[in-house]
């Protein structure tokens, strides 16, 4: 009886400082400062990365709009410069990032697209990524195959309001 409850003892410690050396959770939203592409200084970025080591970053420019960059892990895989990425929040229909009005921009690795105007009670698509559970970016490769990633959308409401904040002045109506 004594060893058997020694045993399990020496089993729980065993698993909780395997859980503590396993190092920081990679799906969890945080905001960091970065100076992306076009903007004048360092500002607020909403980031999270996947367990695949994809990333996904929310930020609000120096025009107002909400901007995603969304970056493919390292290795030899690009992005196909001619294929904007389509997202799906949750189980609603997926939406295409389109070229129109520059609001979709490839790199070899990434993607940056525009998700509408600031404005937090006005942007619906952030308010759906703020209240979802996971987000599942489809894209093209070079090589012409498709691929998906997801990411977890917990944490994100915290992240994204103070990333993107709401310019908004004035009251309701």
């Amino acid at each position: 009886m004594v060893s058997s409850l020694c045993a399990r003892a020496a089993a729980a410690l065993l698993f909780a400082s395997s859980m503590l050396m396993a190092g920081p959770a990679l799906a969890q939203w945080r905001v960091a400062q970065d100076r992306p592409s076009g903007s004048s200084q360092r500002i607020d970025v909403a980031v999270v990365e996947n367990e695949s080591g994809h990333r996904l970053r929310f930020y609000s420019d120096d025009t107002e709009n909400v901007r995603a960059l969304f970056t493919i892990r390292g290795g030899f895989d690009s992005m196909d410069p001619g294929a904007c990425p389509t997202y799906r929040i949750d189980n609603r229909d997926p939406r295409r990032v389109t070229f129109e009005e520059q609001r979709c921009r490839i790199l070899p690795k990434q993607v940056e697209f525009t998700l509408g105007k600031t404005g937090l009670n006005q942007n619906r698509e952030l308010k759906r990524i703020m209240n979802g559970n996971n987000l599942v970016v489809r894209y093209r490769l070079g090589s012409g195959i498709y691929r998906e990633t997801q990411f977890t959308l917990s944490g994100s409401k915290y992240a994204l309001t103070l990333a993107v904040r709401d310019r908004e002045v004035g009251g309701d109506e």
